[in-house]
């Protein structure tokens, strides 16, 4: 189905927004990448367990994440945490 929409569109479409940060699976890039999140969840998360606000575009210079996935990143963490 998502072959047809590219198709039909004649643009990429990705079923997830963060999809771009995981190349195929079982590649050395997709270890660094899943690194990459680890090192920037370490970073922000002791903020948001302590009910700050995060620097999350000081996060993502420190770690290579795109500052928009950064703020995806967090906003996805924070659902979470309320959501418990």
């Amino acid at each position: 189905m998502l072959v047809t929409a590219k198709r039909i569109l004649k643009k990429d479409i990705s079923p997830n927004k963060l999809d771009r940060n995981f190349p195929d699976p079982g590649t050395p890039e997709k270890d660094e990448t899943v690194d990459k999140i680890n090192n920037f969840l370490a970073l922000v998360l002791p903020d948001i367990n302590a009910g700050r606000k995060p620097d999350t575009r000081w996060a993502a210079e420190q770690t290579g994440i795109l500052p928009e996935d950064a703020e995806q990143i967090v906003s996805d963490v924070l659902k979470k945490k309320d959501g418990l």
